[in-house]
């Protein structure tokens, strides 16, 4: 049951949640309707990953991520009914929550299933379905609770961070190059080489830190000093903890630790989001 409840990773609940929550504050939405929504995309989230485990169980066999490989059959049993567990609360409760939240939890779920099985061996079309749907707590309260009123410099933060979590995932596709090739899956890693993959990264962080930086920009040109300098401070916080971390991946050894260290510094960026959205839009 550990390596199951694991693969779970509650620890990204959290996140989902704050994200969540400063995206809806900023649009005014409804802070009961926002929280509940949040633990419908989190119940999602492990889901998807249980999912991708009990998937993935032949390749990580080579990889050794310590998910399922090493569980016998008689108990996988327990990891299907604990992710067809997840999926049914997560539908149950956004189909109390209203139709729109229903009907967005079915496009994400389906999302989950097709980013597993269906897109896998495809070159960049996972990197950015899993973009989308891992950025979902930031753009689903405007799909849902904005009221049709359009703001672009939100959707020009949005598309942004969608660029930032692709060239995560291109980055990350490095560290399981033989067992994706195994698996017959074309990423910039097993097709070209573990270099041009991340040079494909980093160029693509760099290239989204461009809107990252013109959204934030534009947003507070009439803020109050001291939101500007407290804006500033998370801003420059993000992007140093994303830009020389994926430099460093350009130059990786064989044992690869650059690209641990920037899991873990990208991770750790992914959790200042909500403070910088609250800054730049709660007025």
């Amino acid at each position: 049951m550990k390596a199951i409840i694991r693969s779970a990773k509650f620890y990204f609940y959290p996140i989902i949640a704050t994200n969540t929550l400063a995206m809806g504050l900023v649009i005014d939405a409804d802070f009961s309707r926002s929280l509940w929504f949040s633990i419908v995309l989190s119940c999602l989230s492990s889901f998807g990953f249980i999912l991708n485990d009990l998937w993935d169980i032949e390749i990580d066999k080579v990889n050794r991520p310590q998910h399922f490989e090493d569980l016998e059959r008689s108990q996988l049993w327990k990891a299907q009914c604990l992710c067809a567990g997840f999926a049914g609360v997560a539908l149950l409760l956004s189909f109390l929550l209203g139709m729109a939240e229903f009907g967005l939890a079915i496009l994400v779920g389906l999302g989950l299933i097709t980013y597993t099985v269906l897109v896998r061996r495809f070159l960049l079309l996972p990197n950015l379905l899993a973009a989308l749907l891992a950025s979902s707590p930031i753009w689903s309260p405007l799909v849902l609770w904005s009221n049709g009123a359009s703001d672009s410099q939100k959707l020009i933060f949005v598309i942004a961070i969608i660029g930032i979590i692709t060239a995560r995932e291109i980055l990350m596709d490095t560290r399981d190059v033989v067992g994706d090739a195994i698996g017959r899956r074309d990423t910039f890693a097993t097709l070209f080489s573990v270099r041009i993959a991340t040079f494909v990264g980093v160029v693509l962080t760099l290239s989204a830190c461009v809107p990252f930086v013109l959204s934030i920009t534009a947003s507070v040109q009439q803020a109050p000093l001291a939101v500007l300098i407290a804006t500033f401070a998370i801003g420059s916080s993000i992007l140093y903890l994303l830009i020389p971390s994926a430099l460093r991946t350009i130059l990786m050894t064989p044992s690869r630790p650059e690209i641990l260290i920037y899991v873990k510094k990208s991770r750790w960026a992914m959790t200042l989001i909500p403070v910088l959205v609250v800054l730049l839009w709660y007025r």
